[in-house]
């Protein structure tokens, strides 16, 4: 609507919001709508003209008509987009692996951890933009994975096991490799082909446990925080005294009081509750 059709002409001269602000800027006229966005928030879109230009024609109250839907859709499709660019950020604080791909491999999006894992090129690499496996006798059962997984992401084909070993040139052991359909997503391209999600777990790679956070939650001191992660990370009671250098007696003192504290009786409990305890998102382990 135009603004005069609000708010009279002589009235708005005489107003603060003229005076104050608008003059200053040699505006006075104005045509605007408003749309809704989503949560029930509303957006609005207006132009403004001088008092000399006189109000603005009725063509341009149609024309304003005519676009006001587009620029609605358009505002939502920011809103939806932002959002999922904020779930996107937070996937890089993942600490495993994690390939967004299309149905023939092709990498939608990928997090930090993804990033690195690429880097090292010891299991992964892109070749013109598709994940594939280095070792070339994996190459066909990961496409394979993809394949299925992507099938099913269409609702064609259920019998899925998206579950494989990727082995690497380094000698360590293989990548565990679990492909995934998206189910409910069709933003990946043009013909509404979903793709899955590829997340791979390294099981050489030491878990990072944040003493911080054993401090935080049980109230353990520093150097009892510092026993109770060597312990969940399988090194037995004289091997932390020989890394810490500490008495044998001082750090069976500090087992007692760590069982005490986290509520558990023999170390694979203290081992498993440490491991729970721990945020699956990268934390300061200091």
């Amino acid at each position: 609507m135009a603004g005069y059709e609000v708010v009279e002409d002589k009235e708005l001269l005489r107003s603060e919001y003229y005076n104050d602000l608008l003059r200053r800027y040699e505006m006075c006229h104005v045509v605007g709508g408003f749309f809704t966005l989503e949560d029930g928030q509303i957006g609005s879109i207006s132009s403004f003209r001088s008092l000399k230009s006189g109000h603005f024609p009725e063509s341009t109250l149609h024309m304003m008509r005519l676009v006001l839907p587009h620029f609605e859709r358009a505002a939502k499709l920011h809103s939806r987009l932002s959002t999922l660019q904020v779930g996107f950020e937070s996937l890089d604080l993942l600490g495993s692996p994690m390939f967004v791909v299309r149905p023939d491999g092709e990498v939608w999006q990928m997090n930090s951890s993804a990033r690195e894992l690429l880097a090292n090129r010891d299991g992964f690499q892109t070749v013109f933009g598709r994940l594939t496996a280095m070792c070339s006798a994996d190459r066909s059962p990961l496409q394979s994975a993809i394949a299925k997984a992507s099938a099913a992401a269409m609702g064609n084909g259920l019998d899925l096991d998206g579950r494989l070993l990727v082995h690497r040139a380094s000698g360590k052991r293989p990548l565990i490799v679990l492909v995934n359909p998206v189910r409910s997503s069709r933003i990946f391209n043009n013909n509404n082909t979903a793709g899955p999600i590829v997340f791979i777990t390294d099981p050489e790679r030491e878990p990072a446990l944040s003493a911080v956070l054993l401090r935080q939650m049980y109230g353990l001191t520093s150097a009892q925080s510092r026993l109770a992660i060597a312990i969940a990370l399988g090194r037995d009671l004289d091997e932390f005294c020989a890394e810490a250098h500490v008495r044998r007696s001082t750090a069976r003192a500090h087992l007692r009081i760590i069982f005490d504290k986290l509520g558990v009786r023999r170390q694979a409990e203290l081992t498993a509750l440490v491991l729970n305890t721990q945020s699956p998102i990268r934390v300061s382990t200091v």
